[in-house]
């Protein structure tokens, strides 16, 4: 029997069988290639095609329940992944200078992190993204927002790098609440 034929929305499934389960496998096989593309070269329009294809979009939800949801089990059911779809929980964005919502008014998509203390990084540290150096400069100026999401919300989540790129539309984005704005 395929994965595929399964009935019963409680049987219990490893991620795999999750993507199988919902004929994802050929997103798996492409997302890592055209994700890995992006954060190489950082081109904008990968992800503005990804966002728009629901594939990614629910590849993406699956790989955010298994790795946030379910951690500890390795084993989930549909059922279990459909609930946690409406459950909700905070994603971090930071940034150095002061905050402000325009920066999002041009974009279609922003990003997140699922890691809060990731999100220092961000906004602590100048130049914190590809960066070889053993230490980053302080900024005097920086921000922290939170947004309170579902998964329902998720575009896209891209966990390269211990980054934990969780991407939402820039109207969502929007709402976020600051909760750490810094000024030296």
């Amino acid at each position: 029997m395929k994965i595929h034929d399964i009935d019963s929305k409680e049987v219990l499934m490893n991620r795999n069988e999750m993507i199988q389960y919902y004929n994802l496998d050929d997103v798996w096989d492409k997302f890592h290639d055209k994700v890995l593309s992006w954060v190489n070269r950082n081109e904008k329009r990968t992800i503005d095609k990804l966002v728009d294809d629901k594939s990614y979009n629910l590849y993406s939800r699956i790989n955010f329940f298994y790795n946030h949801f379910i951690p500890k089990r390795s084993n989930a059911s549909v059922s279990d992944f459909e609930h946690a779809m409406t459950v909700p929980f905070k994603v971090w964005r930071g940034g150095d200078g002061i905050y402000d919502t325009k920066h999002y008014e041009d974009r279609k998509w922003i990003s997140f992190t699922a890691n809060e203390r990731r999100v220092q990084t961000f906004s602590v540290y100048q130049g914190s993204y590809a960066q070889n150096t053993f230490m980053l400069p302080k900024n005097d100026t920086y921000w922290i927002v939170e947004l309170t999401i579902t998964m329902k919300d998720i575009l896209l989540y891209i966990d390269v790098g211990n980054d934990e790129e969780v991407i939402v539309s820039a109207g969502l984005a929007k709402t976020a609440k600051v909760i750490k704005q810094i000024s030296v």
